[in-house]
């Protein structure tokens, strides 16, 4: 039972004389409140921007195991964040974690096609690393990457990767002057000697156009720099078949002709060298054509 005694403690506390003991109580009990839920639910958790913030001041004091820990917890937290990725994709690839590296840059790219640092790292793994070296992978990231900013940084570097490997970006350019603009570096490439790549450009440029008599001239050309002279003759005759006017063609395939080897007709030499005289009258080369049996002519780019 409870005392009577109680009642009147309580009921002294409505008296004027205690107000000051009542505010004491109240604010007493609203602060263990506060205190309480503090314990009990703890702190607000810090914002995706300050969890980014906060994970990339740990990388940059190279405490790598605290900023996987924060970029792990943040990917949970929003999946989608591409910075998060990348920063544990950095974490993986510098703890020697390739395979997990590559898989985090490509979530990057994923869902940001324009992230062009996960290009980047994608490329430098599959060109550097010995276990994951693929030459065509790293070459695919490395063109994009390139694609994304007309002077990135490392271009230098990776252009002069691209051109070792001989894997520079061979996508044709779009718009009205595409042939003007695939003919023109093809040109370019022949000029550098770099046969290979021209080859390759002009037989996938053959694919979508195959009527192409210029494409099918420079191809021929390509192929008698690099001495393959049945190739070279194969093309230069499909180039006057779409072009009959071709002079330069006749030039080229009495070039062939004319050489000692298996291609060595002097008829058929003779009878180009003609036809290239007839549509170019004042031809640079008239006088080798007219001596073409004991003189070496060479191919005309």
């Amino acid at each position: 039972m409870v005392s009577p005694k109680f009642f009147y403690r309580l009921d002294c506390f409505n008296m004027p004389y205690k107000l000051p003991i009542r505010l004491f109580l109240a604010f007493s009990v609203f602060f263990c409140l506060i205190s309480c839920h503090s314990r009990i639910y703890g702190p607000p958790p810090p914002t995706i921007a300050e969890s980014l913030q906060y994970g990339e001041s740990l990388y940059h004091n190279q405490e790598y195991r605290k900023a996987k820990s924060v970029f792990l917890n943040l990917v949970k937290r929003s999946p989608d964040n591409a910075d998060a990725h990348y920063w544990l994709g950095t974490i993986h690839t510098r703890q020697a974690a390739f395979a997990k590296g590559v898989e985090a840059f490509q979530k990057v790219v994923a869902i940001d096609p324009t992230y062009a640092k996960a290009f980047y790292n994608l490329g430098a793994i599959y060109a550097t690393v010995d276990s994951m070296y693929s030459v065509e992978k790293a070459s695919h990231y490395f063109n994009r990457y390139l694609a994304l900013d007309d002077n990135p940084p490392y271009k230098e570097k990776i252009v002069n990767w691209l051109d070792k490997n001989d894997a520079l970006s061979e996508q044709a350019p779009a718009g009205e002057n595409q042939q003007a603009a695939i003919f023109e570096k093809v040109d370019g490439l022949i000029e550098k000697k770099a046969f290979k790549k021209a080859g390759r450009i002009l037989k996938d440029y053959l694919k979508s156009h195959p009527d192409s008599g210029v494409a099918h001239y420079k191809l021929g050309i390509v192929r008698i720099n690099q001495d393959l002279l049945v190739d070279g003759r194969n093309e230069l005759l499909k180039a006057i078949l779409k072009k009959p006017d071709f002079s330069k063609a006749y030039y080229n395939l009495g070039v062939i002709y004319s050489k000692p080897g298996e291609t060595y007709n002097p008829t058929k030499a003779a009878f180009f060298f003609r036809k290239h005289l007839s549509l170019e009258p004042e031809s640079p080369h008239k006088n080798k054509i007219l001596d073409f049996l004991n003189d070496d002519a060479s191919p005309e780019s």
